[in-house]
């Protein structure tokens, strides 16, 4: 009996650690077929987005070349699954941004957002999300968890977006949150009572 309430003990500890700690990676490989309406760019993309729900940041690590013309925007979209449109949530070129978007047909983007700061996040999903920093945070984590958000790539040939990813989670960062590891305790304990 001892050990079972050390292990107990342990087991809440561990959950309790799980719980406060969320970081959660999304993966996406953009293409123009992906767009809506999807379109015959040859241009690609990659995107690499990981979420930390403590620190509150959003890191997005994106490139891309083939691009018809010069980019002239890059965003993440919530919160829209595959095939449809989303408003604009994270806009990688809002003000105060040190790591501009970069206007070409080729490049790559790494930069980490502030998710508290309202000046992240377009103007329609803010609005639309309470207008504050923290109606939008909390609408675009769960839809950036859900899988209902993507990355596009706009210029003046593609004025919405030539290639587009929808974010998707990486196989090894699916998170387990503390509820389903009690569930998963207390169901071991049932088979060995």
């Amino acid at each position: 009996m001892k050990h079972h309430l050390i292990r107990l003990i342990a087991a809440a500890a561990l959950c309790a650690s799980l719980s406060s700690v969320a970081i959660v990676v999304r993966e996406g490989t953009m293409s123009g077929a992906q767009e809506v309406p999807p379109n015959a760019s040859t241009a690609t993309g990659s995107a690499l987005v990981t979420l930390n729900d403590v620190a509150n940041t959003l890191r997005v690590q994106l490139s891309f070349s083939g691009l018809a013309v010069n980019a002239t925007a890059g965003h993440i979209h919530c919160c829209a699954g595959t095939g449809v449109k989303g408003p604009v949530a994270i806009d990688f070129n809002f003000s105060g941004n040190t790591a501009a978007f970069p206007p070409a047909t080729a490049g790559s983007f790494d930069f980490t957002s502030d998710l508290t700061n309202s000046a992240v996040y377009g103007g329609t999903f803010r609005s639309n999300n309470g207008g504050t920093a923290a109606g939008a945070r909390a609408a675009f984590i769960v839809g950036f968890l859900a899988g209902n958000s993507y990355t596009n790539i706009h210029n003046a040939s593609f004025p919405g977006g030539e290639i587009r990813a929808q974010m998707t989670p990486e196989p090894a960062s699916v998170p387990l949150s503390a509820s389903s590891i009690m569930a998963v305790l207390a169901l071991r304990r049932r088979r060995t009572a």
